[in-house]
């Protein structure tokens, strides 16, 4: 079976990395304590407490197996400038109509679009890679088809 490759900013790197070793060293460790004590209190089948615990753990340890097969199968982007075309890591400055934003190219994994960081497997993001400052991209979006016009990258 082939694996995926995540790629990864290395600031997205280091922040998938901050966070498996915070669920790993913190979470999970406090969860497993307040399991011990729940179960500690007696009947399993009507402690809330317990049932809470295990529920959260099983989600933390979800997010942990999820950030070990992304980091094991990392790759770090290239951080070099790309002759001024838009790649992962740039800085986009869009206009559109009379707005102007800015979005900042990432992997799937650190995409967040309420911070401005957009996917380069996003119709947007597929958009943008390469493109150069000046030039009019068309995107379909689920509202229909847009289009941007680059600023500047950096």
């Amino acid at each position: 079976m082939r694996v995926k490759k995540h790629i990864l900013t290395q600031s997205g790197y280091d922040d998938l990395k901050q966070e498996h070793q915070r669920l790993v060293n913190q979470e999970r460790p406090t969860l497993i304590d307040q399991i011990e004590r729940a179960r500690a209190l007696g009947d399993l089948r009507e402690n809330e407490a317990y049932h809470a615990a295990r529920h959260k753990l099983s989600l933390v340890q979800g997010r942990i197996e999820e950030l070990e097969v992304t980091l094991d199968n990392a790759e770090i982007a290239a951080s070099t400038p790309n002759n001024g075309n838009a790649a992962i890591g740039s800085v986009v400055n869009v206009k559109i109509g009379q707005e102007e934003k800015e979005f900042t190219l990432v992997g799937e994994q650190e995409a967040d679009l309420t911070s401005g960081r957009i996917s380069v497997d996003s119709p947007l993001g597929q958009a943008m890679l390469g493109a150069k400052s000046g030039e009019t991209i068309s995107f379909n979006a689920p509202a229909g088809a847009l289009e941007y016009t680059i600023i500047s990258i950096t």
